[in-house]
Formats: structure tokens, C-alpha cells, sequence
């Protein structure tokens, strides 16, 4: 047998009875300690959230060449340095970095940046011009000489219209620096992939950097 209590426990908002007060206070009470967000009618602000932009990565051998002296061979013969350094371009260097699969990035007058897929291609491109200078220079008086420094770092780069930047492009140009008059700089991480591949010896020069002379190449520590 079951019972119907006389009034009911809740009724709707336009209900009259002796509950509504009650459910008034309870309402009232539980509202104490609910959070706000479960009975505010308040909306939160919106916050705009901004894509994050995509950009392209790749691993490439950098290889950041320079001039020796050219300020000065400018200064002492302007068009003769000009013609020497077009002709060693146009004959030699330009269509070894082609042989070595290599793509020029851009040039700065007296110096040029180049990628490479390989670094074991960078290194053997980069040796080769070197020993191949000396043979171009030998008919040349010696303060007329085009000499390059040359320094190969292997670095994640960011590409962006063709071109590229990141720290692996600035240590290969802070590589390219510590390097000797027709020698070649190449970091540790260059070495440890082109020690066992390329019949060179290496030249360690110390925690800054490793140096390459004349077709010598040496690690980084």
C-alpha cells in the first residue's frame, strides 16, 4: 500500500504552495558553495587563439666562403680584382659546386654561401677548389692572389624563398672566419660524418673550431 504525500516535495517556478519558500531557502544555501561557472549567467570573455605559423626545416652542409684581403685587392686594382675573381668563378668554382651537387644561396660580392644535401659532397667540393686555387694562382703575383676561407658546418636551416638562416648558417660564417688563408674550417659534427668516408687527415685546433689548410681537414672539439 503506498501513500501520496499531500503537498508535493518540489513544484515548477509558477507553482503556489506552502514548498516554495522552502525550496527558496535551499536554492539560497546551495548557492553558498557552488561554483560560480554552474549558476552564473555571465558568459566568460572569448580569447582569440593565433595559429602558429609553419615554417620549413631542413638538415643541409652549409658552406660560407670569403675573400682573403679583398677590401684591399679593391682598394690596389678594382677591375683587375673584379675580372680575377668573375673568371675564377665562371671557369672553376662555380661549375665545381655544380659537379658536387652544391646550390648557391647568394653571394656578397666578396664572399658566398652554398648548400649541399651532403656534407661528405661540401667537404670534397670545398677541397677541391682550395687545391685547385693554388694551381690558378701560381701565375699571379702573390699580393694580386684571390684567396678564399672556406667554413662548412652541417645545421638544421630554415628556408624561406630560396634562401636560408639559422644558427647553422652563422657557424659555418664563424667557422669560415677562424680559417687560414686557402684553408677550410669544419666543425666537430662536419667530422664525425666525413671521418671514415673522405681520404683526408685531420688537424685538431682546440675547443673553437677545427681548421683545414690546403686541403687538410681537422675536427671540432
Amino acid at each position: 500500500m503506498t501513500t501520496t504525500p499531500s503537498e508535493p516535495l518540489c513544484r515548477k517556478a509558477d507553482d503556489q504552495g506552502p514548498c516554495d519558500r522552502t525550496a527558496m531557502i535551499c536554492a539560497r544555501k546551495i548557492t553558498q558553495w557552488l561554483p560560480l561557472s554552474l549558476y552564473s549567467d555571465r558568459e566568460e570573455p572569448s580569447v582569440a587563439v593565433r595559429p602558429v605559423e609553419r615554417v620549413e626545416r631542413r638538415l643541409a652542409a652549409i658552406f660560407a666562403a670569403d675573400v682573403v684581403g679583398y677590401s684591399r685587392l679593391m682598394g690596389e686594382d678594382e677591375v683587375g680584382t673584379l675580372g680575377r675573381l668573375r673568371e675564377h668563378r665562371s671557369q672553376f668554382i662555380d661549375p665545381k659546386i655544380r659537379e658536387h651537387r652544391g646550390r648557391i644561396v647568394k653571394t656578397t660580392g666578396d664572399g658566398m654561401l652554398v648548400e649541399f644535401a651532403s656534407v661528405v659532397d661540401a667537404v670534397s667540393c670545398a677541397v677541391e677548389v682550395q687545391r685547385g686555387m693554388v694551381d690558378r694562382n701560381t701565375d699571379t703575383p702573390e699580393d694580386q692572389r684571390i684567396l678564399w676561407r672556406v667554413g662548412i658546418n652541417l645545421g638544421d636551416v630554415i628556408v624561406e624563398n630560396d634562401d636560408i638562416f639559422g644558427d647553422g648558417v652563422n657557424i659555418a660564417a664563424r667557422l669560415e672566419a677562424l680559417a687560414e688563408p686557402g684553408g677550410i674550417c669544419i666543425s666537430r659534427t662536419v667530422y664525425n660524418q666525413v671521418r671514415d668516408k673522405l681520404p683526408y687527415s685531420f688537424e685538431d685546433i682546440g675547443s673553437k673550431a677545427s681548421r683545414t689548410s690546403r686541403g687538410r681537414c681537422a675536427p671540432m672539439r
